[in-house]
């Protein structure tokens, strides 16, 4: 795994980082519960009644907070595990390049043993029911050599898993924590 990639092998890489557009859209879901629930809930019954006391908002708070409140654990986990990563890939060479805590690790599609898919058991085109935690999903790379990358879903999208092609194996969970992730290298 000694590699050295040239500037020519990284003529057009996709380069992954840790953005605050990865930070609102992974924690969307918990945003639209909390808001529909929040400000939706109190309007319907204020529509009902013809009245609303304040304490409406206190109960639905108390209701779909803990939602909320779950959701925020794989999110910090992941951002925590993640926020000084940077992955960068290129399709043409299948060559990689993980940067973590100042340690560089380069390898190609040969010096992977096989890729763990992790995600949950969304639906395609479900749109009406989400989990808050839905969006949150990681993918352990194994390394021939014993060593592990993981790339959680706020530094790599999981669409782009693909790339790893027939290496990729999927593991779906109902909830994803991110307790016990950690890059061994």
């Amino acid at each position: 795994m000694n590699l050295h990639m040239t500037n020519t092998e990284f003529t057009n890489p996709f380069v992954y980082k840790i953005t605050l557009g990865a930070h609102f859209w992974q924690a969307i879901g918990s945003l639209a519960i909390l808001f529909a629930v929040m400000i939706l809930g109190p309007i319907g019954v204020y529509i009902r009644n013809g009245e609303i006391n304040p304490i409406t908002y206190v109960y639905a708070f108390c209701i779909f907070a803990p939602f909320v409140f779950v959701a925020a654990i794989p999110h910090i986990n992941f951002y925590i595990l993640n926020r000084r990563d940077k992955f960068v890939m290129n399709f043409d060479y299948k060559k990689f390049v993980f940067e973590t805590n100042g340690k560089k690790i380069e390898f190609t599609d040969d010096d992977i043993s096989y890729v763990e898919s992790v995600t949950g058991f969304d639906k395609a085109n479900n749109y009406y029911f989400m989990w808050p935690w839905t969006n949150y999903s990681y993918i352990v790379i194994h390394l021939k050599d014993g060593k592990l990358i993981v790339l959680t879903s706020l530094l790599f999208p999981h669409y782009a898993a693909f790339c790893f092609g027939s290496k990729l194996k999927q593991r779906r969970t109902l909830y994803r924590s991110g307790f016990g992730l950690r890059h061994h290298i």
